[in-house]
């Protein structure tokens, strides 16, 4: 009976072991499935975290969804198999998602938004060059952002400030060359950098009509210059053309006294031939028979006599030198020699102008006479 009971409690023991065995290796079991169950879930979340090649980060990652994941690699023992790179994974994405959500919230629809300045953009570079070793794919894109951002920048300042200097000194040179810097300026601030535009190009349009209303009004203070300049030479041309004119004829009148002078010295020499002939002849007269004077030549001596009158009046109507005069009506005795001394000399004044005009007329007969002094 003793023995059947210590057989039974062998018995019992090896079934009762048995089963505590089975259940402890179940149990270690159910934990290590637990393990590599968290394990999966936190790498498949990590995996999410990234687009389907790997190749940058998903389009939907988010902040909450980055915590979410670092929660369950928390939750990994240390010595979980590929916890490390899980981790290293998750913290290059949750880099390269803030880089991105710090770009995209200084730049909107190509432009800066907010106080930008040169400072400002060397920090953005600095936070996009983070991206460049863990995803060439990301980080081509959010440069090529970057730099569009930047070229809209540069235009825009340069714009405003040739805006700025257009305003300070306005000119046509500059005003072309900001027209070109606005054109290239964002859409969004284009409109405002036209307005200041127009009204830079209504000042310049003013002052350039101004300039050519004092251009024109030089010109035709030049062309009226001109006109006067050439009126003047032209007065000074006729001048010139009168006085040689004036000269002209009064060396022709001189010329036409002189010659009026030679011809009443030649009627002078030969009234005085003639009167010394009559002197001669009466002589003769007076010598010879007076029947035979009568007879031979009747009335020959009262005319010539007449004729010698009459000569004598004409001559002196003509002219009335002294000198002349005297040797007009000359004694006989006088010889012929000294005559024509007289007559050259009063010839002589004539031709250098030593005369003075004392009076003239007309015989009444068609003639014109003058009457000169010798001065």
């Amino acid at each position: 009976m003793k023995k059947k009971i210590i057989v039974g409690s062998v018995i019992l023991t090896l079934v009762f072991g048995g089963t505590g065995a089975f259940a402890y290796d179940r149990h270690v079991k159910e934990i290590e499935a637990e393990k590599v169950e968290r394990f999966d879930k936190a790498k498949e979340s990590v995996l999410s975290l990234y687009s389907f090649d790997q190749s940058t980060i998903s389009s939907d990652v988010t902040e909450k969804k980055i915590i979410y994941v670092e929660g369950l690699l928390k939750e990994l023992e240390d010595d979980a198999k590929n916890k490390d790179s899980l981790l290293k994974k998750t913290k290059d994405a949750r880099i390269m998602f803030e880089a991105k959500e710090y770009l995209d919230g200084l730049i909107e629809g190509g432009l800066f938004v907010g106080d930008i300045t040169n400072d400002k953009i060397a920090e953005i570079k600095s936070e996009v060059e983070k991206v460049k070793p863990l995803s060439d794919k990301l980080y081509v894109s959010m440069k090529s952002d970057l730099d569009l951002a930047i070229l809209q920048f540069n235009h825009l300042t340069a714009a405003n400030k040739g805006i700025k200097e257009l305003e300070e000194k306005p000119s046509r040179k500059l005003y072309d060359e900001v027209a070109v810097l606005i054109n290239k300026a964002p859409d969004v601030e284009k409109k405002e950098l036209l307005n200041k535009l127009d009204k830079v190009d209504t000042l310049l349009i003013e002052k350039e009509n101004e300039a050519k209303r004092i251009a024109q009004l030089a010109i035709e203070k030049e062309n009226e210059a001109k006109r006067i300049a050439k009126l003047a030479i032209e007065e000074e041309n006729n001048a010139n053309v009168n006085s040689n004119s004036s000269n002209s004829n009064d060396n022709s009148a001189v010329s036409s006294q002189s010659v009026r002078q030679s011809e009443n010295a030649t009627n002078n020499q030969r009234v005085a031939n003639s009167a010394n002939t009559q002197r001669a002849n009466n002589s003769s007269t007076s010598n010879a028979p007076k029947n035979n004077n009568v007879n031979n030549n009747p009335g020959s001596t009262s005319n010539s006599n007449k004729a010698t009158t009459n000569n004598n009046k004409a001559t002196a109507k003509t002219e009335k030198p002294s000198n002349t005069n005297k040797s007009s009506t000359a004694p006989k005795q006088n010889s012929s020699s000294d005559h024509m001394d007289s007559v050259n000399s009063a010839l002589d004044a004539i031709n250098k102008g030593n005369i003075s005009q004392v009076g003239s007329g007309n015989t009444g007969t068609g003639r014109d006479w003058e009457e000169y002094e010798i001065n």
